[in-house]
């Protein structure tokens, strides 16, 4: 039972980081679906799990060394690709609060909370997405009973909408997974990458088939409104929001400890995303800026493949050398030659 907690809290935690504003409101899975059959959102679940393993299994291994230069390099494209994540999570607190409720600044104190709880240990912040995942499952189920899926469209399976959406959501959730896969068993990793496939496949298939049939913007929120379920519609953006950028900001957080290590300062260079969040569209952002997140993704990806199977060989390798040199100095130790 263990075992099976710790690995439900990895994959709430890697499912609460990829599943942000444009995942919870439906527009993401209708403009990478449409068209495509239920095999392909199985495929893209698959996918996620795929690459949830890679990043826990390499997390155990030794990094590989790069060149300084390469890596000064990559720890700033990270930074800025985890920083317009948190600007459109920003951006999406504020707009969709204030669409439905006309309440202004609630972007900010989303914020300010994930402020509050961003440098937290990672077990509190697994926690944390242990407990608001499985209300976003149960939600968006309910949101996919009230939704009309009278006419479904057969579509055909496309591997190239699977990879490309479990590509650009995967960045951020891989640095996360990177963080706590070192101290989970084999067993843990294989359950955490079990559950996150199940949870995944649940949660893009309700979707896909509650929006096929809405033309709306935010099609999600659209169907709750219509079915006298504001809250509860809400609440699944909210939620997915928050963790997102709960994650987003613990990763800067973390990254910023190289300049200063008061929190207060780290906090100040993060507060512009915030504001840059709240005056910019949503919708410009995702169309304008998340195509760099995606190729960041799949950089990551390649990189936990390599250190994966690299470290895997050099171990291997070395521990053959120790098992000859051992063996070579007994063999000398009894006066053979």
């Amino acid at each position: 039972m263990k075992d099976f907690f710790n690995a439900f809290k990895t994959s709430g935690l890697f499912i609460g980081t990829v599943i942000g504003a444009g995942f919870s409101t439906g527009e993401e899975i209708r403009a990478y679906f449409k068209g495509a059959n239920d095999s392909t959102v199985i495929l893209s679940a698959f996918l996620f799990a795929v690459f949830c393993a890679i990043f826990l299994l390499a997390s155990k291994n030794k990094k590989i060394k790069l060149p300084k230069p390469f890596n000064a390099f990559w720890r700033v494209a990270k930074f800025i690709a985890v920083g317009i994540s948190l600007i459109a999570m920003c951006s999406a607190g504020e707009s969709i609060i204030f669409k439905v409720f006309g309440i202004k600044s609630f972007g900010v104190w989303l914020f300010v909370i994930c402020i509050v709880l961003g440098d937290k240990e990672n077990k509190v912040l697994a926690m944390i997405n242990a407990v608001a995942v499985p209300i976003i499952v149960v939600f968006v189920i309910c949101v996919y009973i009230k939704a009309d899926t009278s006419r479904m469209e057969i579509g055909k399976i496309d591997f190239i909408p699977a990879f490309l959406y479990s590509a650009m959501n995967i960045f951020s959730g891989g640095i996360m997974l990177d963080r706590v896969g070192k101290d989970m068993s084999k067993k843990e990793i294989y359950l955490s990458t079990i559950i996150s496939f199940f949870i995944m496949c649940a949660l893009i298939l309700c979707i896909k088939k509650s929006v096929e049939n809405c033309a709306m913007s935010m099609p999600i929120l659209a169907i709750a409104l219509d079915n006298k379920m504001v809250i509860l519609g809400v609440t699944v953006v909210v939620l997915a929001i928050f963790t997102t950028m709960l994650s987003d900001i613990s990763i800067m957080l973390e990254d910023l400890t190289l300049l200063s290590q008061k929190k207060t300062i780290r906090t100040l260079i993060l507060c512009p995303f915030c504001l840059i969040g709240i005056v910019s569209d949503f919708s410009g952002i995702v169309n304008n800026l998340y195509y760099y997140i995606g190729y960041c993704g799949v950089a990551y990806v390649i990189y936990a493949t390599v250190r994966l199977f690299f470290s895997n060989f050099s171990f291997k390798n070395r521990d053959a050398r120790i098992h000859y040199a051992c063996k070579s100095a007994k063999y000398n130790s009894t006066g053979h030659h």
